[in-house]
């Protein structure tokens, strides 16, 4: 027997999901367009399966939220800009668009050599490596801001670093994770727990 497919709103990845650096949207949510403030709470769940299915193919995931909402997670770039552009599922008129926060990820690094270059400059030889945005870490001492070798990368996907990222840096030092809704298997090999970093002004 093959293996069991998980049903729909499920939120269980399908056999053929595998955890790669993406840098493109992956998570999107689906609402109703509604006057009358209309969710999926009353939808058939194969309603929603077979609309998706016939639209942009099987998709990763798809889960229903407590807000009636759904989340969807794609595998491909090509899923990802095909369900953006959905306006129906069957006849329910829908607004599709990329979570707010589940498509990026953010982790600190240490590196003394980075010391003197300018974020910008920093960003742009990462973007890359999926890095969309750089901020480095102040601290206040006797009145005066200053900067630290602690950087602050966002990530346009949920693999945090990619080990090319992490051989740029010489010290190799990844000190943490701020923020990351879903980490990829191999984060925990990359980050350790926070510790003995400086108060920040971010």
């Amino acid at each position: 027997m093959g293996k069991k497919k998980p049903g729909p709103f499920s939120g269980q990845q399908n056999a053929s999901s595998s955890s790669t650096f993406t840098n493109f949207p992956t998570f999107f949510l689906v609402k109703r367009s509604s006057t009358s403030n209309e969710n999926f709470h009353t939808v058939s769940p194969f309603l929603v399966e077979k609309a998706i299915i016939a639209t942009v193919s099987e998709v990763k995931t798809t889960k229903k939220l407590r807000s009636g909402d759904l989340l969807v997670e794609v595998h491909s770039r090509k899923q990802s800009q095909q369900i953006v552009k959905l306006k129906t599922f069957s006849n329910i008129p829908i607004t599709v668009s990329p979570h707010a926060s589940l498509n990026s990820s953010k982790g600190v690094i240490t590196c003394g050599e980075l010391l003197n270059v300018p974020t910008e400059e920093i960003l742009k030889e990462l973007q890359g490596q999926g890095v969309s945005h750089v901020r480095r870490i102040s601290i206040r001492r006797d009145g005066q801001l200053l900067n630290t070798k602690h950087l602050i990368l966002t990530f346009d996907s949920l693999c945090c670093l990619s080990p090319a990222t992490t051989t740029l840096t010489a010290s190799k030092n990844i000190r943490s994770i701020l923020h990351s809704s879903f980490i990829c298997p191999e984060a925990p090999r990359v980050f350790s727990n926070t510790s003995g970093l400086p108060s920040e002004t971010i």
